[in-house]
């Protein structure tokens, strides 16, 4: 076991499976051997079926934390391949486990948004505050697809259910600043920035906790890179590189905007002058 650890560890996820596989069929039963498979095939591949294995590290793993991670492995995949009662099978059996799962009320709270229960997916989302006051709001998590995606209208939608749930949610009213920029409109974008910002001082840093953060959540590189012709996914993510202090990068960002749509460039001196940092 310990060669198909060190393996994983050094990056040969191909020997780290074979280690796996040898061992299994020494021993079938082998929950240590279960886990390697897991983990080295979770990495190999992350967009893979992951459902043998979980099954089988359900059945065998030694330790309960590690059953715990197959059932929410395995409810992550359900909810992907739009088999949600599955799913919230899944991730009741991993509370079950750990009431304090803050990852497995992420995703049942998520899968029953997808399921149209508001009731439930209100209450996870509670649940999960309780944890973590930082934790998303799952309206926000798939406004943030919406919108890298193109789908303002609908992303608005999501974004405002977030802010009527959770009024002081700074994070919530950057999102939705973000798509008023994406849109063109400057003072409402203007206006929520400056919201997030008394709410939270600190809310447009890039730090991050228990993997949990504010940034990811309104990161324009997935948009940017969707829409590489579009003006306004550059001047947004110059107002949180300039917000960052990162004025190198948000001059750049800006000046790809203006190359782009110089219509924008006498708005973009306003988010200069307005986010300036001293």
């Amino acid at each position: 076991m310990k060669s198909g650890w060190d393996q994983l560890d050094a990056g040969d996820l191909e020997g780290a499976l074979a280690t796996a596989n040898r061992i299994l069929e020494m021993d079938p039963k082998s929950g240590s051997a279960a886990v390697l498979h897991f983990v080295a095939f979770d990495n190999k591949y992350p967009q893979g079926n992951p459902t043998a294995d979980c099954n089988r590290v359900i059945e065998l793993a030694p330790s309960k934390d590690w059953v715990e991670a197959a059932y929410i492995s395995r409810g992550n995949y359900r909810l992907i391949v739009r088999q949600l009662d599955q799913a919230i099978e899944d991730f009741d059996h991993a509370i079950a486990m750990d009431p304090m799962s803050l990852h497995a009320y992420h995703l049942r709270s998520y899968t029953y948004m997808e399921k149209g229960d508001f009731v439930n997916t209100r209450a996870d989302y509670q649940k999960s505050l309780g944890i973590d006051s930082s934790s998303p709001s799952p309206f926000v998590v798939r406004g943030f697809w919406l919108k890298a995606g193109g789908h303002f209208r609908e992303a608005l939608t999501d974004v405002q259910t977030a802010i009527e749930w959770k009024p002081d949610y700074a994070e919530a009213f950057v999102d939705r600043g973000v798509i008023f920029g994406l849109t063109g409109n400057l003072n409402d974008c203007i206006a929520d920035f400056n919201q997030a910002r008394a709410l939270k001082p600190a809310v447009f840093s890039d730090e991050r906790k228990n993997g949990v953060g504010s940034s990811p959540f309104w990161d324009l590189n997935p948009f940017v890179t969707k829409n590489p012709a579009n003006p306004r996914g550059y001047e947004m993510r110059a107002v949180f590189r300039l917000l960052q202090g990162k004025t190198g990068e948000a001059n750049q960002d800006f000046q790809k905007a203006v190359e782009l749509g110089p219509e924008l460039k006498s708005e973009i001196e306003v988010l200069k002058r307005t986010f300036a940092q001293p």
